[in-house]
């Protein structure tokens, strides 16, 4: 049978009674904090007075229907079935991917959006042909709070609509960091990304510091808590981080309402030789004129690319419930900053002709202006730093909706190019059929001339995959097509290369898919040079997987480096 929206019984309070009441209970607040005492008590009744979400949750709300609810418990180590296929002899590691999950048990009478939600990760470990599945909370401070509590108690995004969700983020907010020692910083969900860095694994979700966790190697997870480099991070990290070749860690952050110098700052990280700590590099703000959402950047081999979106954060949308606004009359920027800079004044803008929207990058490179399709390949740092151009690719828009609740933007491969002679861009598509989105290809190419590249195909839902492409970078051409089937939406096509020869397709492509008529997951793989219609294996889920956002491939060398650290 098919998952349907949550049911509860509610009963609603009207919105003189939430006035009435509220004001009585800041008079409490105030008394309270000024005498020193606990006043989370006070603010989990103010809430139940002002949560007015539940009409929506429950009969309008597409992010608690269907195989966006949440699940309600955790599973770990549960030996998984072949349906199909087989596992590659060769293929040893662990496949993780996060997602939002609010705890069910809590209710539902905040307003909840689909970025709401403590990141929650599924894994697949594979070895000796053999897999087993876990899924397990990330154990963050808001998580422990709130299960502590047994109350959803933190501000959330869905919150935001009309005078009450400004109330709610600007006063009540607050207060309830200051009540539980989180900061501004520290209430990450951690729901939305992952990486590793020197064998440590990091989710993120772009409102503040980067979250470690430390996989055990029974599956479970254990804290290891928030990184800040040392205590020299200070401003938010963006949830997709560039892990190089040179073992350094390129990164930008941003913040919508600024309060520190500006609406964004970039930094390196590395580790340190002599310990295991990291240290800073390059540490500083970047000045743009308008708050652009700037979820992803793009790194080359000699540069890093800040991607100034025509898709703005602004107070007028985010009273009507939407975050972002398209913003007719902001041309696309992109920023190339070479790595060795120290400095913003260093960063050459480059403004495209109209606005286009940007979400993810898939890769970036210098190329010289007389390369065909026979001579591409990545230059080296003394002909990078000749009269070269820089060139991008990723899935853009020419428009974008802030409302993820209706319906989904489309967005089209295409190479971005920009020209260091007359600091313009240009933009070149490379196919305009399939609504694309969520990029990644061979990890060993980011930032290097890569032949080829893998995005998934949106379906009519927000984060829905009906299939992924394959695409020829160089020749810039759609190679080929790979759909789910009937009934079946994916997620991100998550690149896992093969072992032999270091080839950008020389990969599987693998994620989750749910089945919407049976309601059943499952784990499939794909080779990813052949673009075989059929799976190399499909893994049966015990279990309804959520659909989520990122995901990351550890593989065994890398993984076994990691549980060593572990068991020190």
């Amino acid at each position: 049978m098919k998952q349907k929206h949550i049911s509860a019984t509610v009963k609603p309070v009207g919105a003189k009674w939430r006035v009435m009441y509220s004001t009585i209970f800041i008079v409490i607040l105030a008394i309270s904090m000024n005498l020193s005492l606990n006043y989370i008590p006070v603010l989990l009744l103010i809430d139940s007075f002002l949560d007015n979400g539940e009409d929506f949750n429950l009969n309008r709300n597409i992010f608690l229907s269907g195989n966006y609810v949440p699940i309600d418990d955790e599973m770990i180590n549960v030996n998984l079935n072949i349906v199909s296929g087989q596992i590659p002899a060769s293929l040893s590691g662990v496949f993780l991917r996060v997602g939002p999950n609010e705890i069910p048990s809590h209710g539902f009478k905040k307003g909840l959006h689909w970025f709401d939600g403590h990141g929650m990760i599924h894994s697949i470990r594979i070895t000796n042909e053999t897999a087993k599945y876990s899924n397990e909370y990330i154990p963050t401070s808001v998580y422990t709070i709130e299960k502590n509590l047994g109350s959803n108690f933190f501000f959330r995004l869905g919150e935001f609509g009309g005078i009450l969700g400004l109330f709610k983020a600007l006063v009540l907010a607050p207060f309830k960091l200051s009540s539980t020692g989180v900061t501004a910083l520290t209430r990450s969900h951690a729901n939305t990304a992952l990486n590793v860095f020197h064998d440590r694994i990091f989710a993120h979700e772009e409102v503040g510091f980067p979250f470690e966790i430390q996989l055990n190697r029974d599956l479970t997870f254990s804290a290891v808590g928030f990184e800040t480099f040392e205590d020299q991070l200070n401003f938010p990290i963006t949830a997709h981080p560039k892990v190089m070749s040179d073992g350094k860690m390129y990164f930008d952050g941003y913040n919508p309402v600024p309060t520190v110098g500006s609406s964004r700052k970039y930094g390196s990280v590395s580790k340190n030789t002599e310990t295991t700590s990291f240290s800073l590099f390059n540490y500083f703000h970047v000045n743009t004129p308008v708050p652009a959402w700037a979820h992803d950047m793009a790194v080359t081999a000699e540069h890093v690319l800040f991607i100034e979106s025509s898709v703005h954060f602004s107070l007028s949308t985010a009273m009507e419930g939407k975050f972002f606004e398209f913003n007719e009359t902001a041309p696309l920027r992109v920023g190339l900053l070479a790595k060795a800079s120290s400095s913003a004044d260093d960063i050459e803008w480059y403004t495209a002709e109209k606005p286009y929207a940007i979400v993810h990058t898939l890769n970036a490179w210098s190329r010289v202006s007389t390369s065909t399709p026979e001579t591409e390949r990545t230059l080296d740092m003394a002909e990078a730093s000749e009269e070269t151009n820089v060139v991008l690719f990723a899935p853009i828009a020419t428009g974008f909706s802030g409302d993820l609740y209706n319906g989904i933007s489309i967005f089209n491969m295409a190479e971005i190019t920009l020209n260091k002679h007359t600091k313009t861009i240009s933009v070149e598509y490379i196919d305009r059929k399939f609504n694309v989105e969520f990029p990644r290809l061979h990890p060993a190419f980011l930032g290097k001339v890569s032949q080829y590249g893998y995005t998934g195909i949106q379906g009519d839902k927000a984060g829905a995959m009906i299939g992924f492409v394959k695409f020829d970078l160089i020749n810039k051409s759609l190679i080929d097509v790979i759909y789910y089937g009937d009934y079946c939406i994916g997620g991100e096509p998550i690149v896992i290369p093969k072992e032999g020869e270091i080839i950008s397709d020389n990969v599987y492509v693998s994620t989750f898919i749910h089945n919407e008529s049976s309601n059943e997951s499952y784990w499939v793989l794909y080779d990813g040079d052949s673009m075989g219609k059929e799976t190399v294996v499909t893994l049966g889920m015990p279990r309804r997987v959520p659909y989520g956002f990122h995901g990351e491939w550890v593989g065994e060398d890398v993984l076994q480096r990691h549980y060593s650290r572990g068991d020190r």
